[in-house]
């Protein structure tokens, strides 16, 4: 998770494959709470890629 803040803190965009490891990460409860806001405001800082919101997408979509 620190590789993946640090990514967006640096203002760049996520893979799709770092993305989906974020979002399980925080579904699966291994993120603290602080990385969670971390990296949900770090999305809205910089603004989410198309990218982004599709492996948030099929994530979510793989757990319904």
């Amino acid at each position: 998770m620190q590789k993946i803040l640090t990514q967006l803190r640096s203002g760049n965009s996520l893979s799709v494959a770092d993305a989906k490891l974020a979002i399980e990460t925080i579904l699966n409860g291994q993120a603290t709470p602080a990385q969670t806001g971390a990296f949900l405001m770090g999305l809205s800082q910089r603004g989410e890629t198309v990218d982004e919101i599709v492996a948030g997408a099929e994530v979510l979509r793989q757990r319904a």
